[in-house]
């Protein structure tokens, strides 16, 4: 996927979600109510396993972190991840059950993509 694709696939996510996937107030890929985060959205069935949960996605392994859609050849992309992550992972990045749109727009204007729609 681009970066564009993984970004639009990540905000939309969230955004469509309205929550953070959270347990005992702490971001997971994927919690026990079927949420699942900005990441674990990304992350197909057959590479999900619960020892990923509370490992920050920069330090995934190389093949989920590709099976989510991330190309591991392109520069920086473990930051593109990190920022991704961070997104759904701050708090203070949701008003009223989406996505706040500074915060989007940060993290576009950062990486050079557009804010999806």
């Amino acid at each position: 996927m681009t970066r564009q694709e993984l970004f639009d696939s990540v905000v939309k996510h969230c955004n469509n979600q309205g929550v953070r996937s959270i347990s005992r107030d702490v971001c997971r890929y994927r919690s026990p109510g079927g949420l699942s985060c900005g990441i674990g959205g990304l992350m197909p069935d057959k590479v999900y396993r619960k020892n990923l949960e509370g490992h920050p996605a920069p330090s995934l392994p190389v093949p989920v972190l590709e099976a989510c859609g991330f190309d591991m050849g392109r520069d920086r992309e473990w930051v593109f991840a990190n920022d991704l992550q961070g997104l759904h992972d701050n708090k203070y990045n949701w008003i009223g059950g989406r996505l706040d749109r500074e915060a989007v727009m940060g993290v576009a204007k950062h990486w050079g993509l557009e804010v999806p729609k």
